[in-house]
């Protein structure tokens, strides 16, 4: 049987983490929606993973450029994009600059699509290898030339090339680009590619790798132009499975940097916590009933939601179903999260008071006399006539003095006084604790909320049966629920 008193301290634990978790997602699905990383999570993913040649790295070269990536997506919103030069634009940039892309854009402010069906991706993808086809025509006529064994004039192949069903001309377009790339060194590759751009010819888009996979499918679909379309899409369908790992990977590392920046603010320290709810049973009470309340107050809030796969794995909104349109998303949620908003602000104060989170007063309590003699020390002779001086001055006074002083130099004070014990060794621990916790994001903490609850509410009933049975009598026991009153005014009476 679970011990009571740890069981309570660990949902109550679970219902904090749970609050600011809520909190904190909101705050990680404004971010996302401002800067549009959905959207540009799955730009990066088409144009530097799926269409490109992936640099081969080791984990922390690769650890750092994650990171690297993500910080200058921020910067790329407010600096906006350096324009490429001819030479490295490549088959990605061309998909993206494709009319189709571009009108699934939500608007202006959000130019890139966060959704892109596999079906369009094969229909653009296909769009840009038949325009390449057109841009290379001249260079594919001319070969076939040199290897026609029926003395077939240029103008003949050329006209037939140019009546000919789209699967074939992607073929050709598809074997020009073996015939360049698949020979030569990278350093050679490069050469050419500038060569091109200086004789003003198209340089060359497509990587070795991605022209593998699409002679690969190519070849697999035995010439079927709908065959290959199918395959197009199977492969996108693969690749965008990968795209919302990282994106989910990317969500818990913004909510573990939002989470530790909120447990500093708001002083959520897991282990000052642990240490306050098992030693005192009334704020313990008083949280297990906030706690069983949550089970029920929650149970529709967007933010608690989770999807599950086919194959019974938990996955969290961050799939193709959770990319589609930046701004309809962002208004559904916030209607749904204004319906809870209220609730969950009144249970973030009734913790706030039953276990003391935040700051208090920084410290001007334990430092008043310091912060009175600098005060004292740095005035102006001018200003001699000022009551603190005077040592006899009423406490009301000395108190204003602090007031003013913390609120006009409050990095001096209150930052000053925060960091201070942030960096303390035990402190510290909590708070990455918290910003731990809080990464593996509110529906977690939901989920495992309701089972602990069961198992709680199971135990009280197996104590309260248990004990009818061995008093010999007909008396029974009842628990007697915590109630707290969190209204004001006339509602609050009795």
């Amino acid at each position: 049987m679970f011990n009571s008193t740890l069981l309570d301290v660990t949902l109550g634990l679970v219902f904090i983490f749970l609050l600011y978790s809520l909190l904190v997602t909101s705050i990680n699905e404004a971010i996302a929606t401002v800067f549009g990383l959905r959207a540009r999570m799955l730009r990066n993913a088409i144009i530097e993973r799926l269409l490109a040649e992936v640099p081969k790295q080791n984990m922390w070269m690769s650890v750092w450029k994650g990171f690297k990536e993500f910080f200058m997506e921020f910067l790329k919103f407010f600096k906006g994009s350096r324009p490429k030069d001819a030479s490295e634009i490549k088959i990605g940039d061309k998909f993206y600059d494709h009319p189709i892309i571009k009108n699934y854009g939500a608007s202006g402010v959000f130019p890139l699509p966060s959704y892109i069906s596999a079906e369009n991706f094969s229909t653009v993808l296909k769009e840009v290898l038949k325009e390449e086809f057109h841009k290379r025509q001249e260079d594919i006529v001319a070969y076939n030339v040199d290897k026609s064994t029926i003395n077939e004039t240029r103008s003949n192949i050329d006209q037939n090339l140019s009546y000919s069903p789209d699967i074939v001309k992607i073929k050709e377009v598809i074997e020009y680009y073996g015939r360049q790339v698949l020979s030569g060194s990278k350093k050679a590759k490069k050469d050419k590619r500038e060569e091109q751009v200086k004789d003003g010819k198209p340089p060359l888009i497509i990587d070795e790798e991605t022209l593998k996979i699409l002679q690969l499918h190519l070849h697999d679909s035995l010439y079927d132009i709908q065959k290959f379309s199918k395959n197009l899409e199977n492969w996108y369908d693969d690749s965008m499975d990968r795209v919302s790992g990282w994106y989910k990977r990317q969500t818990q590392t913004v909510l573990f940097f939002i989470g530790i920046t909120i447990a500093i603010i708001f002083n959520v320290d897991t282990i000052g916590i642990t240490n306050k709810l098992s030693k005192d049973k009334d704020a313990r009470e008083k949280m297990l009933q906030l706690a069983i309340e949550a089970t029920d107050k929650y149970k529709d809030d967007p933010r608690v939601k989770k999807t599950t796969k086919t194959n019974g794995d938990v996955q969290y909104d961050t799939t193709k179903a959770g990319m589609a349109n930046n701004d309809a998303i962002f208004r559904n949620y916030q209607d749904s999260i204004n319906l809870v908003i209220k609730d969950y602000q009144r249970d973030v104060d009734t913790i706030n008071e039953i276990i003391a989170l935040g700051w208090a007063d920084y410290g001007m309590r334990r430092d008043s006399a310091k912060v009175i003699s600098e005060y004292i020390s740095n005035i102006s002779c001018k200003c001699k006539n000022d009551p603190v001086i005077n040592s006899s001055s009423p406490d009301s006074v000395k108190q204003k003095a602090l007031n003013y002083l913390y609120d006009k130099h409050w990095i001096k004070y209150k930052v000053k006084y925060v960091l201070s014990n942030v960096f303390d060794g035990k402190k510290f621990l909590g708070f990455m604790l918290t910003a731990f916790a809080i990464s593996l994001g509110a529906p977690f903490w939901f989920d495992l909320l309701n089972k602990l609850v069961k198992i709680r509410t199971a135990g009280k009933k197996e104590d309260s049966d248990s004990g009818g049975r061995g008093s010999g009598s007909g008396s029974t026991s009842q628990t007697v629920p915590i109630i707290i009153n969190t209204q004001t005014g006339e509602g609050a009476v009795g």
